[in-house]
């Protein structure tokens, strides 16, 4: 019993330990960040600009802190490849990120980017609210059409026509030089192509990030199989414990019965062995009783016997008594014959008396 309970001490102490260290392992990866600014607004964005933000942070907790994603709401945010790192306990950081306004919006619009970090609240907000230019318009003073995206200018028939043939890319329209509207077709085209490669080194940035990402999850999900490997393991190591323990416990079950029932069986052996030393004892006691009845009952007749005896050695003297004076006064002559039956009937009652008693003692004597 007492290796039993040694053991069961033992397996909660390193069941104890092992939910320490899994506690103490989570703990340690959790820390705690701080943002300088969480929200911005730009102003005046125009279709097609290039915007960057900066958002400045600090690690306040005790950890390393580590930005494991990056998630923004829409396709025109654009974070660089390497924001994906470690901070130090103390040390300050910068996320970056580059904001392509569309080509054809207006008013304002509310752009969110999700942090996941290894903070108690898993992840962190941030935000920017963009309020794009007002519509552009032709110029008066020399009736020429400003670059931009929009599809509708709202003053003047001739702006009109011009604006859609801007879109159509027909440049050629009344009232403008045919240099003009070449000047204009190299500047947009220029732009075109400064966008596309804007956009080429945005889709090859984005194609990294994703590979990173895709090698980052992979990772990941190799982790989290050794960890559910590790885990496995351990959880098979319990059960084998305690399945040992189980069998430890039946054992130690088994041999208390037994230690029980042998417990048992002596005890019923005693028992019966204090019955029959009881039972001896009270025959002994009864034996003894009886004996001592017994001599009582004898010292009793004894005494009757030489009670007897005495009242016959009494008769006896008396007996002798009356004769020697019988004989005496018959020689003297001094009693008549009556006198002398009398004296002699006297005497034969006295030795009736002792025949009787001598009788009695015979039976006393018997009775012995």
């Amino acid at each position: 019993m007492k290796k039993l309970f040694l053991i069961g001490i033992i397996l909660s102490a390193m069941g104890f330990r092992y939910a320490e260290a899994q506690e103490n392992s989570a703990s340690k990866s959790i820390t705690n960040i701080s943002f300088k600014e969480k929200h911005y607004d730009l102003d005046e964005i125009k279709p097609g600009e290039i915007r960057e933000l900066e958002y400045h942070f600090t690690n306040i907790g005790k950890h390393p802190l580590v930005i494991e994603q990056i998630i923004p709401d829409c396709e025109c945010i654009i974070i660089p490849e390497e924001q994906i790192k470690q901070i130090m306990p103390g040390e300050t950081g910068t996320l970056t990120v580059l904001y392509r306004a569309p080509k054809r919006v207006k008013g304002e619009k509310n752009h969110s980017i999700i942090i996941v970090t290894n903070t108690p609240r898993k992840k962190e907000k941030l935000g920017f609210t963009v309020h794009f230019a007002s519509k552009p318009v032709i110029s008066k003073k020399n009736n020429e059409m400003e670059k931009n995206d929009y599809a509708y200018i709202s003053k003047g028939k001739n702006a009109k026509e011009k604006s859609e043939a801007y879109q159509k890319n027909e440049y050629k329209k009344v009232n403008e030089k045919p240099n003009k509207w070449k000047e204009t077709e190299e500047k947009e085209l220029k732009y075109i192509e400064n966008q596309k490669k804007v956009a080429e080194k945005e889709a090859e940035q984005m194609e990294r990030m994703k590979e990173k990402a895709e090698k980052e999850r992979i990772k990941q999900m190799k982790e989290r199989e050794k960890a559910e490997k590790e885990k496995a393991k351990i959880k098979r190591q319990a059960e084998k414990e305690a399945e040992q323990m189980e069998r430890m416990k039946e054992k130690a079950e088994k041999e208390r019965i037994k230690q029980m029932k042998e417990r048992e069986k002596r005890i019923k052996q005693l028992e019966k062995e204090k019955k029959e030393a009881e039972k001896a004892r009270k025959k002994a006691e009864k034996k003894q009783k009886k004996a001592e009845k017994e001599k009582e009952r004898i010292e009793k007749i004894k005494e009757k016997i030489n009670k007897r005896k005495a009242d016959i050695e009494k008769i006896e003297r008396k007996i002798a008594k009356k004769q020697k004076k019988l004989e005496k006064l018959t020689a003297k002559g001094k009693l008549s014959p009556i006198e002398i039956e009398k004296k002699k009937k006297e005497i034969q009652e006295l030795k009736e008396k002792k025949l009787k008693l001598e009788q009695k003692i015979r039976k006393l004597e018997r009775k012995l």
